[in-house]
C-alpha cells in the first residue's frame, strides 16, 4: 500500500526541481531588453526637436510591441523580488533586505515610468505629424523624451542599491558564493554613471540578476 508521504514525495521532488520563480529573472531580462530598445529609440544629445520627432516616427511601428514587452518585464521583476524577499527575509539578512525590497519597488516603477514617458513620446510625435485636431509641436516631444532620461537615471540608481542590498545580504547569509557578492559590490557603484560607460555596467547587471535570481537557494520549512 502506498502511504500519503510515498505519494507526495514524487510530487515534492519534482517541484523543487521546476521552480517558474527561479526563471523570473531571467525572463525579466530576455525580454526586457528587446523591450526597452524597441520602446526608446535613441537620439544624440545635441538633436534638435525636429530630429527626436524624425527618430520616433521611424520606430512608430516597433513601439506597442517594445511597450508590451516592458510591461511582460515588469511582471517577471516582480516575480523575481518576491523571490528574494523569500531568501532575505529581515530576521536573517538584517537592514540590507529592507533596501533590496525598497530598491526593488523603485526599480520596478522606474522602469513603468519609462515605459509611460516613451509612449507618451510616440503620442505627442503622432499628434505633431497629424493634420488638424490637437497639434503637438516638435518641442513637446522633445521635453517628455527628457523625462523618460529621468526615469532611465533613476532606474539606474534604485538598480545600484538593489545590487549593493543582495551582495550584502548574500555575504550576511551565505546565500551566494563569494565571488557573486564581490561583482555585485563592483558593479553597484558604476550603475549611476552606467550612461558614461556606453550603458554596459546595465548589461552586466541584467547577466547578474538572472544569474542570482536562478541560482539562489530558498529555504524551506519542515512542512513544505
Amino acid at each position: 500500500m502506498v502511504t500519503t508521504s510515498d505519494a507526495t514525495a514524487p510530487t515534492t521532488k519534482r517541484a523543487q526541481r521546476f521552480e517558474p520563480c527561479r526563471w523570473s529573472g531571467v525572463v525579466f531580462v530576455l525580454i526586457g531588453v528587446p523591450g526597452f530598445v524597441l520602446g526608446n529609440p535613441t537620439s544624440p544629445y545635441s538633436a534638435r526637436a525636429d530630429d527626436y520627432v524624425a527618430r520616433y516616427a521611424e520606430g512608430a511601428g516597433s513601439a506597442p510591441l517594445g511597450r508590451l514587452l516592458g510591461l511582460g518585464a515588469v511582471i517577471a521583476l516582480l516575480w523575481a523580488l518576491a523571490r528574494l524577499r523569500i531568501v532575505f527575509p529581515p530576521e536573517r539578512a538584517g537592514q540590507p533586505a529592507g533596501a533590496i525590497q525598497l530598491a526593488g519597488s523603485l526599480y520596478a516603477a522606474s522602469w513603468v515610468g519609462v515605459i509611460v514617458t516613451a509612449a507618451a513620446t510616440y503620442t505627442a510625435v503622432d499628434h505633431a505629424e497629424s493634420f488638424g485636431g490637437f497639434e503637438v509641436v516638435p518641442e513637446t516631444a522633445f521635453v517628455i523624451d527628457f523625462i523618460a532620461d529621468g526615469f532611465i537615471w533613476a532606474n539606474l540608481v534604485s538598480a545600484a542599491v538593489l545590487v549593493w542590498g543582495i551582495a550584502l545580504a548574500s555575504r550576511r547569509t551565505g546565500a551566494l558564493p563569494g565571488w557573486l557578492c564581490w561583482v555585485g559590490f563592483v558593479l553597484a557603484p558604476l550603475l549611476p554613471v552606467g550612461w558614461m560607460l556606453f550603458m554596459v555596467p546595465a548589461l552586466v547587471f541584467y547577466l547578474w540578476f538572472a544569474a542570482i535570481v536562478a541560482i539562489v537557494p530558498v529555504r524551506r520549512s519542515a512542512g513544505a
